[in-house]
């Protein structure tokens, strides 16, 4: 059985080089970068996309989907609520938007708890792309 390809709005709002999010994040969570508060609103847009996947679908599921119907992923939803918070979120600045590279499900929780401001690293493009092609 073959995968099938991601849909054209995860295709738009990615990244347009490999990363593979099981083990770069692990790269770049060596690199000494400062974390800083920043407003949770520079990352909502996040929320609306479909990056997970429900238990019926192939990315099809929103977090904010999620946050509305728990039902559609149980699992996604345990991992928003066990979502380990004493660790910032990673993003980088690409293509004029912040994109989340590890923090997805914190970021969900962020929002569950009304937060407005979030830790956060701002990764540079240089030295992601150096981490993730070491």
């Amino acid at each position: 059985m073959t995968t099938p390809e991601f849909p054209r709005i995860i295709r738009e709002v990615g990244f347009d080089f490999p990363f593979d999010f099981e083990k770069d994040p692990k790269k770049i969570w060596a690199l000494d970068i400062p974390v800083t508060n920043i407003p949770i609103d520079s990352l909502l847009w996040h929320l609306e996309m479909p990056f997970w996947s429900s238990d019926q679908g192939y990315y099809d599921l929103s977090p904010n989907d999620l946050l509305i119907h728990p039902e559609l992923s149980p699992v996604h939803f345990q991992k928003v609520l066990t979502a380990d918070l004493r660790y910032p979120l990673d993003f980088v600045s690409y293509k004029g938007r912040d994109k989340i590279i590890d923090g997805l499900h914190r970021l969900t929780r962020y929002k569950m708890q009304g937060s407005l401001e979030i830790p956060a690293r701002n990764i540079p493009l240089d030295l992601l792309l150096d981490a993730i092609n070491r």
